[in-house]
């Protein structure tokens, strides 16, 4: 059986009209893929049979995030937006509710970094006309 993508197997294969017959396909695409079909990449073998579920469990909640001490802290809105010495500044709807760090760079004079823990999603140069 040659292997083929979700696409050519089964969204250009059907016209759906309810999003119960979408599901019902995915779900039977899901279970050949995983249960029926040899993969190359794993010796011929299916994904089901090499699945082992992770020994760490999942805390409950995540614990928040921490800043530095010269950080200025922020909470994103549930719009994705922070507002950072006047006008809002869209960041993204995936971090509604969470706190980012505003970040001057010490190499770059009027420009500001925001970061969500260790990751940078952001940067404004305050230099920069406002559009």
């Amino acid at each position: 059986m040659r292997a083929r993508s979700l696409k050519a197997e089964v969204l250009q294969r059907h016209a759906f009209t309810t999003h119960a017959h979408v599901q019902q396909e995915l779900e039977r695409w899901r279970h050949v893929y995983n249960n029926e079909r040899p993969h190359e990449a794993l010796g011929m073998a299916t994904p089901l049979t090499r699945y082992r579920p992770s020994p760490r469990s999942m805390p409950p909640t995540l614990p928040e995030p921490e800043y530095g001490a010269t950080d200025e802290v922020l909470q994103v809105n549930s719009n994705g937006l922070v507002r950072f010495r006047g006008p809002a500044l869209r960041l993204s709807i995936a971090l509604k509710g969470l706190r980012v760090a505003a970040r001057p760079r010490s190499d770059e004079d009027g420009v500001i970094e925001f970061w969500f823990a260790h990751h940078r999603v952001a940067r404004l140069d305050l230099s920069e006309p406002k559009p």
